[in-house]
């Protein structure tokens, strides 16, 4: 990350003279094809100085541009893998806010459809592999931490299965920027407290990034607001307020603050299986997930990437957001 950072602060500016740029790669002596990619995932560069780094690149690093799906041309060429499986990214550089819940459940419904689904699970702790292993839902559960094997095994995983669920990590930007540089849609949760709404700032500042290396071929964005309570709580009406300025659509359901949605970790099963007092949050839940779908579906289906759920486009608002959460 070091590297990363130096390459941040002594990118020139347009007309500044883009010269030392080269000689900058030279000095971090980048030794992996993942930093290479981050360096232009991090960098904010003019159209000079990407030119530049592409033609240091070509000249200096031919090894990278050889094989049919490198880090490099990933990163350059967007990696959504055509006519194959739908990749769903969860990502949220806060840990807490919920990302492995929305995940597994997202993978238990999908699978509940008739979907060929694979858990990608990149957190250390493995929490979304073992609930998936041991819930009896016909998921495949993979563990992968490091960037560069995010990005080499996301081919394979889509062309295998109908849908990838990754379940993101806290704190490895490595890790984050490597899932939505291959993924088709990106989801956001974010919890109502000051560090989870700064932490999904950033967040949303990858995608973006992302957006921008991949030329507008993904990935789509979509917020969800998650443990929220009802809007006569002060934390609920500032996370309403708040993801109305993220500039990205908003998803009108919600992950409610529900202690069964807690406990289904670790009954190894999905909120509506768990009957009794879960009955609501497990349907709370179904309907979230269902937007979460179509909005994938009209997304992907505008970008050329179909994966044969076709579904309108599910536009909604923050307000939205309160209506249903003052109804908990």
């Amino acid at each position: 990350m070091l590297a990363l950072t130096a390459l941040s602060r002594h990118t020139p500016a347009a007309g500044s003279g883009a010269d030392s740029f080269p000689d900058l790669l030279r000095r971090l002596r980048c030794r992996s094809r993942c930093l290479i990619l981050l360096s232009i995932f991090t960098i904010r560069c003019s159209s000079a100085g990407a030119r530049l780094f592409h033609a240091y690149v070509r000249e200096h690093m031919n090894v990278c541009m050889h094989a049919s799906m490198t880090t490099l041309q990933l990163a350059h060429h967007g990696a959504v893998c055509n006519g194959s499986g739908m990749i769903i990214a969860v990502v949220n550089q806060k840990g807490g806010v919920g990302k492995t819940t929305l995940a597994v459940h997202l993978a238990m419904w999908y699978a509940e459809q008739g979907a060929s689904v694979v858990v990608v699970d990149t957190d250390e702790q493995r929490t979304a592999s073992r609930w998936i292993d041991g819930s009896g839902f016909d998921i495949e559960s993979l563990s992968e931490s490091e960037g560069d094997g995010l990005i080499e095994a996301s081919p394979e995983l889509a062309a295998r299965f109908d849908i990838v669920v990754a379940d993101g990590p806290a704190n490895l930007a490595e890790a984050t920027r490597a899932l939505l540089l291959v993924s088709n849609i990106a989801v956001v949760p974010c919890g109502p407290t000051i560090p989870e709404l700064e932490a999904t700032h950033t967040t949303i500042r990858m995608v973006r990034n992302a957006q921008a290396v991949r030329k507008g071929e993904g990935p789509a964005p979509l917020l969800v607001l998650s443990r929220m309570r009802p809007l006569r709580f002060r934390l609920t009406r500032e996370a309403i307020e708040a993801s109305e300025t993220f500039g990205i659509p908003v998803a009108s359901g919600v992950v409610p603050a529900r202690e069964a949605i807690a406990d289904a970790a670790g009954q190894r099963t999905a909120v509506w299986r768990m009957g009794g007092r879960a009955g609501d949050a497990g349907a709370r839940f179904i309907s979230l997930i269902k937007e979460v779908d179509h909005y994938a579906n009209s997304t992907t289906q505008r970008t050329g990437d179909t994966h044969g759920r076709g579904s309108s486009v599910h536009s909604t608002s923050a307000a939205d957001d309160a209506r249903r959460i003052a109804s908990t």
